[in-house]
């Protein structure tokens, strides 16, 4: 039965088996999703649909599907006496209406194209979606499921059916607008981020890469341009090949969540005189039999891929390594190939400028620990390395003492409640955090020959030992 006019039912997507079928969800429901950025992703996800599922000559009258739900529409609509088969790309906005002036009172409305080839004489009614298996383009089953979703559905079903727009990815989530990183800072050239996309839509190996996402891989490479495109192909490289630290990464899902009460990993609210935005990592739990190296690093990438989607072009980035509670049997779980693979990403793709790495709280494992990650770091690293043993009176001098947490002697707030905050700030670039995981290179489709985890790492194999004296 098709929903009545002005329904505030909305859909949302439910896998069983292999198909996706819709799920009915609440006025309440999709005003809570319509403050999402979720929602803005809604857009990135759809218009690959519009844009190929329809045919080639149209009129507003044969746009006729619709779906009670999200206050949006596809502004794909062809003026009716238009010959033309270009369409535009569709944009969120509220106050929808169609070509027979459907609205609902609070304009949840949601305009999809019928396309159905029209027959001589035939009508074609708003054919509700509620009822999938009716005589709608192949597509359309598809695209009635993703008014709401939760899990990212959205964007999995739109991957299952091979359509998605993968330069939304990294738009989504982001903190920082790119006109404004273009007023404040000099140095960032519109016609430099032109020049990479030119060049990244020449290289099919590579996923296509938001305008946000080449604004900071050209401020890490302080704007050269060749060290720019090696960045952009070390961060995804990397990301293909090292699956254990960069799939899985959804802030949703439990082990993450249980191990948040094992480690701590926050931002500083405040930045330091500089400008560089401080990371904190430390032990909530000391004991070493819940303690594990993968899931460790794993978060502590996760944080610091947030931190700079959040802020931006800043300065840099100050990392704070506490090692109060480290004992030689964690020491006994730390695994060198993760080592390796973190120090790779840090210093070869990762999107943002280390300015000091500080440790702090010497303990009698700190020089066996130093000792492992050494031979995988850089000089310029190395020289960027600050140990502080003894007491804090050193670190207060290149860290304010005023933006540290109260556990620091601080002026600021517990590492308790900036974890709390920290977390939350994951869960609003949960969806980032999902579809990053399909944006990977295609080796099939890299010039020249094909990398593996072994080109990438300069390591045959794995180890999880190293004998040191």
């Amino acid at each position: 039965m098709a929903a009545p006019r002005g329904s505030t039912l909305a859909l949302s997507v439910e896998k069983k088996g292999s198909k996706w079928r819709p799920q009915r969800r609440s006025r309440a429901h999709m005003r809570l999703w319509w403050s999402t950025e979720e929602a803005r992703q809604f857009q990135c996800v759809l218009s690959p649909f519009l844009n190929e599922a329809l045919p080639v000559k149209t009129t507003k009258k044969d746009h006729g599907v619709w779906v009670v739900g999200l206050a949006a529409i596809a502004s794909s609509m062809q003026d009716e006496s238009s010959e033309s088969t270009s369409w535009r790309q569709g944009h969120l906005s509220k106050g929808i209406f169609d070509s027979t002036q459907q609205v609902s009172s609070s304009g949840f409305l949601f305009s999809l194209h019928n396309t159905r080839k029209r027959k001589s004489g035939e009508t074609i009614g708003h054919t509700p979606l509620s009822t999938p298996d009716r005589d709608l383009n192949l597509y359309l089953p598809v695209i009635g499921s993703l008014v709401y979703c939760e899990s990212s559905a959205l964007y999995y079903a739109a991957a299952e059916a091979g359509h998605t727009n993968s330069s939304c990815v990294g738009r989504a989530m982001v903190g920082f607008v790119a006109a404004e990183e273009y007023r404040k800072n000099p140095k960032l050239r519109l016609e430099d981020i032109q020049y990479l996309q030119d060049w990244l839509s020449k290289e099919q190996y590579l996923p296509t890469v938001s305008e946000e996402l080449l604004i900071l891989f050209l401020h890490a490479s302080y704007y050269k341009l060749e060290a720019a495109k090696t960045f952009i192909d070390h961060y995804y490289t990397i990301k293909t090949h090292a699956p254990i630290l960069f799939t899985r990464r959804d802030p949703l899902l439990q082990e993450l969540q249980d191990y948040f009460s094992v480690i701590q990993v926050v931002v500083l609210p405040e930045k330091d005189s500089q400008g560089n935005v401080v990371v904190i990592a430390r032990l909530k739990q000391d004991d070493p039999t819940v303690y594990s190296h993968p899931l460790s690093i794993k978060t502590y990438i996760m944080v610091q891929d947030m931190a700079v989607l959040e802020h931006g072009t800043v300065p840099g980035f100050i990392h704070i390594l506490d090692f109060k509670g480290l004992t030689f049997r964690h020491l006994a779980n730390i695994n060198l190939t993760i080592i390796k693979q973190y120090f790779t990403y840090i210093q070869e793709g990762y999107p943002g400028i280390i300015s000091k790495d500080h440790v702090i709280h010497v303990v009698s494992v700190t020089e066996k620990i130093l000792a492992m990650c050494k031979p995988f770091m850089k000089k310029e690293l190395i020289a960027k390395l600050q140990v502080h043993s003894g007491d804090m009176e050193s670190f207060y001098k290149m860290v304010p003492k005023k933006i540290l947490p109260k556990d620091y002697g601080g002026d600021g707030e517990t590492m308790e409640e900036l974890q709390r905050r920290t977390c939350e700030k994951m869960l609003e670039h949960r969806e980032w955090f999902i579809q990053d995981e399909m944006m990977r290179v295609d080796e099939s489709k890299r010039p020249g020959k094909a990398k593996s985890a072994g080109d990438v790492f300069g390591l045959e194999g794995s180890f999880k030992k190293l004998d040191i004296d």
